[in-house]
């Protein structure tokens, strides 16, 4: 009964809404515009999902976001490098996308539907180099597009596209700070559009500055200067012990090396640290070593003190114009120069225990030559 009580009712309902619909007018009006995202994609949504991510330029000026890589970065599916932090050597400053964690090179950058010219030797697109007040729409496809443009786009596809169609001016600035009061980001932009030849031609231009004054450290923050790392749990034998394999704790050091140098050869020598001035000092490697770093000890410089933002210039320009021959030709083109600077210090130069010195040494202080010839020490490794 229930199953019978349940296609009547469907029925009346079906029968109701083809009424209703019958009733209502139809509107006649002209379609003026229709806007397709994902274009390249042949199979409809309902029928094969292909995700089709897509932001306004309104949804990206709410946002308050200084670039377009700062915006890919709050997107779930984008694991993108962030520029504002250290990315080793040559990775500063620089906003490539990784979609879920694929690689960059499997991240296929377009502008306008087009191949973006990489900017790195190992074919990475940074970001940053187009202005973001230039861009009317992102759109992201993450579900892998390598059928329709290559291996390329195995993590998918993120497509910029300008507002080639801008009339007017646009001028915007961001000045922003921590909450620590450092990190000083500045930002200007100003865009510019109008048409000539009784509107069969439109040009855009867009210039963009964006600019971070100041290198924070981890070591800037009340939680950072705890140093919190990871370190192997030496006391760990094996998966049936109960004892976690790795430890999270704080205070994580360097276990063999100090700033000014320490003595790692074996014998009467052995943890003498050298301080300012040549000053002999005793060192401690602290406990758990799990070589190069240890937890605790004296007299050791920390291994954890990642960058959070470095110093970072970058400016933009785009010169975009389009001219419209007849009914269906036109041509176009598109012009860009941009710039980027960055600054970030990545680590002392170092040597973990081989560096020999001699007892002849003219760097050897009077009271460290006394001790090594009462010990009969004639070198050692620092």
């Amino acid at each position: 009964m229930k199953k019978m009580a349940f296609t009547v009712a469907a029925t009346v309902a079906a029968l109701t809404w083809a009424s209703a619909q019958a009733q209502t007018p139809r509107d006649e009006s002209d379609l003026e515009e229709v806007t397709v995202t994902g274009s390249r994609i042949v199979r409809n949504d309902f029928v094969a999902p292909t995700p089709v991510t897509s932001l306004s330029a309104q949804e990206l000026e709410s946002r308050g976001v200084t670039n377009i890589n700062v915006a890919l970065l709050e997107l779930p599916s984008t694991n993108s490098v962030n520029p504002l932090a250290g990315q080793g050597a040559s990775g500063v400053g620089l906003g490539g996308v990784n979609l879920r964690g694929l690689g960059f090179n499997r991240t296929l950058v377009l502008v306008n539907g087009r191949r973006q010219v990489p900017s790195t030797d190992q074919g990475i697109v940074d970001t940053n180099t187009i202005p973001s007040v230039a861009i009317s729409q992102m759109e992201l496809v993450t579900g892998g597009a390598s059928a329709a443009w290559g291996s390329d786009a195995v993590a998918g596809v993120v497509n910029l596209i300008y507002d080639t169609k801008f009339e007017g001016l646009k001028m915007e600035a961001q000045v922003g700070a921590s909450g620590e009061g450092d990190g000083r980001e500045m930002r200007a932009a100003v865009t510019s559009g109008t048409t000539f030849a009784d509107d069969r031609g439109h040009v855009v231009a867009a210039v963009e500055w964006n600019k971070i004054d100041d290198l924070v450290v981890q070591a800037d923050r009340d939680w950072g200067r705890q140093h919190y790392g990871i370190i192997r749990n030496v006391a760990d034998t094996g998966p049936t012990d109960g004892r976690p394999r790795l430890l999270i704790a704080p205070d994580i050091r360097l276990s063999g090396a100090t700033l000014g140098g320490v003595i790692t050869s074996p014998g009467p020598l052995a943890n003498i640290a050298f301080g300012p001035g040549g000053a002999l000092l005793p060192f401690a490697p602290g406990a758990n070593t799990a070589a190069p770093i240890t937890i605790g000890g004296t007299n050791t410089d920390s291994a954890v003190n990642g960058v959070l933002t470095a110093p970072y210039d970058r400016k933009s320009l785009l010169l975009s114009a389009e001219y419209e021959l007849s009914e269906s030709t036109s041509i176009f083109s598109e012009g860009q120069y941009s710039t980027s600077r960055s600054t970030l210090p990545i680590a002392y130069n170092w040597n973990f225990g081989n560096l020999p010195i001699a007892n002849d040494n003219a760097f050897i202080s009077p009271a460290l030559r006394a001790r090594m010839v009462a010990a009969n020490v004639t070198s050692f490794n620092l």
